[in-house]
């Protein structure tokens, strides 16, 4: 993860926390979260990463783990899972709106059904945490089927399967308010149980 993908994520964070909490709750929790950084946390126990997919998915996902624990001593349960949730889906369209240039309908017409397939196939690729088949690729309809997701396995070995869907709000609201020519949707989730999330993508043009 490069340094501006970085701040532009964290901006994100804070933007919310913000909103959520006084300058000064958000001063408090700041050494919880710098004291559980220098003890390696939340991975200090866990097996070795195996891909560069292992390494960017904690890479991704540690920071809301440890701000989810710092809100947990001081809030109450549902307030930290809610602020935790919020971070999460905002940090994640910030990722997005940084990787996915926004797709407008004269580069749609510009090209061929194997660019297409490729674009999608390119977006899907921007998620380090996925892996992925395709389902559907013709027409105005993009289907893939996400086999794979490391931040649901990270946050469960975490022993936070109460987030385990926190990480799938980021991806419809993106496309809802930043894709204005391609419709997503998502039939099932892995975050909440299913074996596959069902990424669907329909060109509006």
């Amino acid at each position: 993860m490069n340094l501006i993908l970085k701040l532009k994520i964290g901006c994100a964070a804070l933007s919310v926390l913000r909103k959520e909490l006084s300058t000064r709750e958000i001063i408090k929790i700041l050494p919880a979260i710098i004291k559980m950084k220098v003890g390696k946390k939340p991975f200090k126990d866990f097996p070795l990463p195996q891909s560069k997919k292992d390494k960017e998915s904690r890479k991704l996902i540690a920071d809301a783990i440890l701000l989810y624990r710092a809100l947990l001593k001081k809030y109450p349960q549902a307030d930290a899972e809610r602020i935790t949730r919020s971070v999460i889906c905002h940090a994640a369209v910030a990722q997005l709106k940084y990787l996915i240039p926004v797709i407008d309908e004269k580069t749609l017409n510009s090209l061929n059904q194997d660019e297409k397939r490729q674009m999608f196939c390119d977006i899907i690729a921007k998620f380090p945490n996925a892996d992925y088949e395709i389902i559907k690729a013709e027409g105005k309809e993009y289907h893939y089927d996400i086999t794979r997701c490391r931040l649901v396995e990270l946050i469960e070995l975490s022993g936070h399967p109460e987030l385990k869907d926190a990480f799938c709000a980021g991806d419809g609201l993106y496309f809802c308010c930043h894709q204005p020519q391609i419709a997503f949707d998502c039939q099932s989730k892995i975050g909440d149980g299913a074996k596959t999330c069902q990424f669907r993508f329909t060109l509006k043009m």
